[in-house]
């Protein structure tokens, strides 16, 4: 969740600087505030549809990879701290455990890092 707060307030940084974004195509803006709106709301699944669909319009919207990132990680980090509880009540546990939102929140990440080398490369 501290993630997601510190992804919110760098955007909310950007946003500060008169709504510039990686794209210029307006749908995918739409719909990326209006994930922003659910998110802020504690939509979650809301939220992660926007942004979905927001990427679909647009596949280089960077925000819209960097805030969905976010979001999946907290949603793996959740779902593995239930499966651990699960699996302390119930012996029973198969470890089949969601772990496909972490390898999207992977692909979302490196997307941001792929676009945005010149940020990421060791001096």
């Amino acid at each position: 969740m501290k993630q997601i707060l510190l992804t919110l307030l760098c955007l909310l940084a950007f946003a500060a600087e008169g709504q510039n974004y990686a794209t210029d195509n307006k749908k995918a803006i739409r719909l990326y505030e209006k994930g922003m709106e659910a998110l802020y709301q504690g939509k979650n699944d809301a939220a992660m549809n926007s942004f979905e669909q927001a990427l679909a319009e647009d596949d280089s919207f960077l925000e819209a990879h960097l805030i969905l990132g976010d979001l999946m990680s907290d949603i793996d980090r959740n779902d593995n701290e239930n499966q651990n509880e699960n699996y302390n009540e119930n012996q029973n546990y198969n470890g089949n455990g969601k772990h496909s939102y972490r390898e999207k929140a992977k692909r979302h990440y490196r997307t941001v890092v792929e676009s945005n080398r010149e940020f990421f490369t060791p001096a």
